[in-house]
């Protein structure tokens, strides 16, 4: 896939995604059924006239329910998946500006000029969904779990014990 020219030619790829296709988000799954809905559109930003040539950028979509496992009680999850980005394409030879470095409203996709993407649609979605995860998936309202007492005695009891046996 040619992103350049999907984004200067405002190309769109939409659809639902099986999360088994998705393998590098396997780890962080409860399981893998269910899918989830993405977009991809691309288009030119910043021109100012007609016939003008602006950068080019995708806007990308994604949105569904993970199953992740709760960190707190270890059990399935659902995890509710709104994401809407906008990636600007920069050439992955050149560097960008300090000022685009620092301006936290741009996101940058860097890709090869004059090459053919060097990712496909389905990478791009599951980069925006494992950037979007949550730190420590957890439940709302779910508590510690309860661990029982295995011992009987106190800890030290023992060494309480030891101690009238010691001798100088």
């Amino acid at each position: 896939m040619d992103l350049w020219r999907f984004a200067l030619d405002g190309g769109l790829l939409e659809g639902a995604l099986a999360l088994v296709k998705l393998p590098r988000l396997q780890d962080e799954l409860a399981d893998a059924k269910g899918e989830i809905f993405f977009r991809v559109q691309g288009e030119t930003i910043g021109v100012e006239h007609p016939g003008g040539h602006g950068k080019a950028a995708l806007r990308v979509s994604v949105s569904g329910e993970l199953p992740l496992i709760c960190q707190r009680c270890l059990s399935p999850v659902a995890i509710p998946l709104r994401i809407e980005s906008r990636l600007e394409l920069a050439d992955a030879e050149s560097a960008l500006t300090q000022e685009e470095l620092e301006d936290e409203t741009l996101d940058f996709l860097p890709v090869a000029a004059g090459k053919a993407g060097f990712r496909s649609a389905l990478e791009l979605v599951e980069d925006e969904i494992l950037l979007a995860l949550p730190t420590a998936p957890r439940h709302d309202d779910c508590a510690l779990p309860v661990v029982e007492a295995i011992q009987t005695e106190h800890p030290f009891a023992a060494l309480a014990a030891l101690k009238g046996r010691v001798t100088d």
